[in-house]
């Protein structure tokens, strides 16, 4: 694996804003000749279900031009390669036969596209973390607490066992 180092991304175009009052985004135009370097798996949108319902009912221009509301339309699908090296050492000193397996994830349309139509991929909502009533600055204050109390009681405890003999 390696990185273009012709990285050549599409021409950018300003679009229509995705919410009423916020800047256009910029949107990439795919050139047919295919000049640009970078691969198109980059320009697909990744989007939660809310994200793509709060787009599609503020943005009716992207239904206008294409036909179709914005729509998941694409999904990681993973498949398995083997990849099968045959060969001799530079020494001569035998074969290097190699056999690996890799496991490469594949974009792939789940249903067909509209002219003009852009790719979504559903992502999942990042898991909220439960809110910490209690942390360990808490705890450490907690069991001083604690500490000292039982620090008292023993030493009135011990001042009765002495007041009592």
């Amino acid at each position: 694996m390696f990185v273009n180092p012709e990285f050549s991304p599409p021409i950018e175009a300003m679009g229509s804003p995705a919410v009423a009052g916020q800047d256009a985004a910029i949107e990439w135009q795919w050139d047919p000749k295919g000049t640009e370097t970078m691969c198109p798996f980059w320009a697909v949108q990744r989007m939660t279900r809310k994200q793509v319902q709060a787009a599609a009912s503020a943005d009716m221009t992207y239904l206008e031009r294409v036909g179709v509301r914005r729509r998941f339309n694409c999904e990681l699908r993973p498949h398995v390669m083997t990849c099968i090296n045959i060969g001799m050492t530079i020494l001569g000193q035998g074969p290097v036969n190699m056999t690996r397996t890799l496991g490469v994830p594949f974009l792939v349309n789940t249903i067909d596209l509209e002219d003009g139509e852009h790719l979504f991929l559903e992502i999942q909502e990042a898991a909220r973390k439960p809110e910490i009533t209690r942390g360990w600055k808490h705890a450490h204050h907690q069991s001083e607490a604690d500490n000292k109390k039982a620090k008292v009681r023993k030493d009135k405890d011990d001042a009765k066992d002495k007041g009592s003999h």
